[in-house]
């Protein structure tokens, strides 16, 4: 049963980057083809040739470590720019849930109830234009319940004593 799949798996993998690469050809040979400038012949028989070579001789695991790198680089430049617009990171705050700056996404259980809202770990950075909030930092917070308490539990106000003679 495993070969099966693994027959499917490939199958499909084949049959993706053919359509990846037909797109990718059509994009490049298109506008060519189009204007006359080569025949759909010697279009086809280009982009065979250019894009067994660029698999070949491009397609490393360097260029995959590149990408990481500029990923990376983006990122400090992003970050830059936003800091030349006064969009400054909010700080990561340990300890217990800012509901001002912080914004819970997960919550946690806690063992014990000074665990109550103890952020766990940051998931995604906030951001601030001047004094407002642009975008809240999102965290994982522990959550303390107790098992003796029910869910469920209907909130009575206390009883006012009754004055002499009123009805009720």
């Amino acid at each position: 049963m495993s070969i099966a799949w693994l027959w499917v798996v490939v199958g499909l993998a084949f049959f993706l980057a053919w359509n990846l690469g037909a797109n990718d050809v059509a994009n490049a040979m298109g506008t060519s083809v189009g204007s006359k400038a080569i025949t759909l012949r010697q279009a086809i028989a280009l982009a065979g040739v250019l894009e067994l070579t660029g698999a070949v001789f491009f397609g490393r695991e360097e260029n995959m470590r590149n990408a990481v790198v500029n990923l990376d680089h983006n990122i400090h430049f992003i970050l830059e720019v936003l800091e030349r617009l006064d969009v400054t990171q909010i700080p990561s705050q340990g300890g217990k849930l800012d509901k001002l700056v912080q914004k819970a996404v997960l919550v946690e259980s806690a063992s014990e109830p000074d665990e109550d809202f103890d952020i766990v770990r940051s998931v995604r950075r906030g951001f601030q234009w001047r004094d407002r909030i642009v975008r809240a930092e999102e965290v994982v917070i522990k959550k303390w319940r107790d098992s003796n308490i029910k869910k469920t539990q209907p909130i009575s106000a206390p009883a006012e004593p009754n004055p002499a003679g009123s009805p009720i």
